[in-house]
């Protein structure tokens, strides 16, 4: 097939978790499929992007956007009628390369993120699939619980504003790819008509070592995530205020690493904390992973699967979550990983993994099988493969119903 693939920003390097899903899938399908792709540049040298996707892409189509500043893009959603989501995602430089794409080419548009429908698509191939890395209003509902008081009547505005175009969105595709279960019964809540599939997010077994779980001494702490995006945020400030002081009552050698890109100036504070270390942009979380004592994640918002877990997991590296951070992924509490809601419960969880290190590294033996087993890239991208062929079945006036660019049904 002649696959076009609409992405918000480019996915190389594979740094991020939406990136890392579209790169590896791409990685797959392209073994099989002539892949197309339009996508923002990151910022990173454009020659370096393209050497590192000319295996993978046969056009790639990077376009540099306007971007207005945030703080007219809410003063324009506040006051106009479109959503914050539209503003920030819809790019008319975007739309113009694709309306000039040839009409009779691809076989199948995949769209990357929901926000992204918000461009027009549909007459470019005779098959439209999302692929649903979050349920994004539900994410957006579960933000606003942790932005400052005085934002969060107009977050929770903004998502249910979102939850109409998401709902009027994905009834023009003609199927979906979910990330987890969870997600899969959430979308079915929006269109129950919609074809959806799970694809599990993954990691690649290659990138990872398989011998025995190394004892892991002492008590540092690891928390691995994009730390500009809002739950990454909330989570790392959480762990560095609020449980890592409370772990070095009873573990004073306690400290904790922050590892992830564009940390955002109050990341960069928690610096200044006892036990506290930032780590901006490295170029290799592995090493973290290896030298870390367990991986710890209190997430209390976000949406699809945590692949920073999934690669805790593969690392031998014990896990303290949420029931958030695990939501979706076939990883127990008990089994593979300690679970807490609270803040005082994760403390609890914590200290219980730091005094007994024999049981953290059986139950984090048996997450990595687990992940070895049920997380790869390949058996992701070939469910994947089998739900296109499937819908190539159906006819295309039974699949969607025409969806404009701004998300209304015309």
């Amino acid at each position: 097939m002649r696959i076009l693939v609409l992405s918000p920003l480019v996915p190389f390097p594979p740094k991020y978790g939406g990136a890392q899903r579209t790169y590896h899938l791409l990685r797959h399908w392209s073994e099989r499929h002539q892949i197309d792709l339009v996508a923002r540049p990151l910022g990173e040298p454009e020659s370096e992007v393209r050497a590192g996707l000319s295996d993978l892409v046969r056009e790639l189509h990077l376009v540099r956007t306007a971007t207005p500043s945030r703080t007219w893009q809410r003063l324009r959603a506040v006051f106009g009628r479109r959503s914050l989501q539209y503003l920030r995602h819809f790019s008319s430089e975007i739309q113009t390369t694709l309306d000039r794409l040839p009409t009779d080419r691809y076989h199948l548009v995949i769209v990357e993120f929901a926000q992204m429908l918000y461009h027009r698509v549909a007459h470019l191939a005779p098959r439209v699939v999302l692929d649903a890395h979050n349920v994004e209003s539900v994410l957006l509902e579960r933000s606003a619980a942790c932005r400052p008081p005085w934002q969060r009547g107009l977050a929770k505005r903004e998502a249910a504003r979102f939850r109409e175009d998401e709902r009027r969105l994905l009834q023009g595709v003609d199927g979906i790819l979910a990330t987890s279960d969870a997600d899969r019964i959430q979308i079915a809540e929006l269109v129950p008509d919609r074809p959806c599939r799970i694809v599990p997010n993954g990691i690649d077994p290659t990138a990872w070592s398989a011998d025995r779980i190394p004892e892991r001494p002492g008590a540092r702490l690891l928390f691995v995530g994009s730390l500009d995006y809002l739950p990454n945020r909330d989570a790392a400030i959480r762990l560095a205020e609020r449980i890592l002081p409370r772990v070095q009552q009873r573990r004073p050698d306690a400290c904790l690493d922050l590892v992830g890109a564009t940390p955002p100036p109050e990341i960069l504070r928690l610096g200044e904390r006892p036990g506290v270390t930032v780590h901006a942009s490295v170029p290799d979380v592995r090493p973290f992973y290896e030298a870390s004592t367990l991986f710890v994640c209190p997430l209390r918002s976000g949406s699809g699967t945590r692949l920073k877990l999934l690669e805790a997991s593969a690392a031998g590296l014990p896990i303290v979550a949420t029931p958030l951070a695990s939501e979706g992924l076939d990883l127990q509490p008990g089994e593979h990983l300690w679970q807490g809601r609270t803040d005082a419960a994760l403390v609890r969880r914590v200290l219980e993994v730091l005094s007994d290190p024999a049981q953290a590294r059986r139950r984090a033996e048996r997450a990595r099988t687990r992940v070895f087993e049920r997380y790869g890239w390949k058996a992701a991208a070939d469910a994947a493969e089998e739900f296109f062929e499937s819908l190539s079945a159906v006819p295309a006036s039974e699949c969607r119903r025409p969806i404009s660019a701004l998300g209304a049904p015309t």
